[in-house]
């Protein structure tokens, strides 16, 4: 189980895919924080990809 980090947008990782999901509804300029993110806390070799449709989030298994 991973642990959530406080104070950043909900996520999903992803790591047999070395992927982070984002939930950013707002889209731009919110997503300009997702690099900062990765930096700080998720392993280098990880990327982070924004999804802003509620509809796609559940698919992944986000909860709204």
């Amino acid at each position: 189980m991973t642990r959530k980090i406080r104070g950043i947008p909900p996520y999903i990782i992803l790591h047999e895919e070395k992927e982070v999901l984002f939930y950013i509804p707002s889209g731009f300029p919110t997503t300009m924080i997702v690099p900062t993110l990765m930096r700080k806390h998720f392993p280098d070799d990880y990327k982070g990809l924004v999804i802003s449709k509620p509809e796609a989030w559940k698919r992944f298994g986000g909860k709204l």
